[in-house]
């Protein structure tokens, strides 16, 4: 329920602010080609794909807030004690929010730098070993995300803007403390102005 409202929130927030100060609101598409680790357990890294919206708002030429809705798949690969390797696909809907500071704001060049800190909420929506990964270890259906990252965002134009960067997100989906999942984000992004 806190979910929810927050998010219903935030949805309220960016659309009554985008009013009168388009250039100061942004949404568009992104894509997040990454590679996953599974922290403490013998599984191998895998490269995931992650895709949504999002919307970012600058309240200063300093600061701004944004927001997104993303859908992310990847893939557990552990070594098994017989020389094979299973795999356990997960996919994941993200509801991110994050703060930017912007690195360079005094600069007048059509490229800013942004620090990136955020906190994601996610559902595991499907798993392949989920009925496993449940009984055995203890897997949560609903994750947390922290983020951090560094972004750079290019004016194209008029009322275009793409940023490139770096993410790192960190997250538990086990309940013991051997399931800690980190992962190295690309963040493509292309959004109107």
């Amino acid at each position: 329920m806190k979910t929810s409202t927050l998010i219903i929130s935030l949805i309220l927030l960016f659309s009554t602010l985008g009013f009168g100060q388009a250039d100061q609101f942004e949404y568009g598409i992104s894509t997040f080609p990454s590679l996953t680790f599974a922290w403490n357990l013998p599984k191998e890294p895998s490269v995931s794909f992650s895709g949504g919206v999002f919307c970012n708002y600058n309240i200063s030429n300093r600061f701004g807030i944004g927001g997104a809705l993303e859908y992310k798949q990847f893939n557990l690969k552990q070594k098994q004690f017989s020389d094979r390797t299973s795999r356990n696909l997960f996919e994941i809907i993200k509801f991110p929010i994050w703060a930017s500071i912007n690195l360079n704001a005094k600069s007048e060049g059509k490229s800013k730098s942004y620090l990136i800190i955020g906190y994601s909420f996610g559902k595991i929506l499907f798993s392949d070993a989920a009925e496993f990964e449940y009984n055995l270890i203890g897997l949560v259906d609903r994750v947390h995300f922290g983020k951090i990252g560094l972004e750079s965002r290019t004016l194209l134009g008029d009322k275009y803007q793409f940023t490139i960067g770096q993410h790192l997100d960190f997250t538990n989906i086990y309940n013991n403390r051997y399931g800690n999942i980190v992962d190295f984000q690309i963040v493509i992004r292309i959004g109107r102005i």
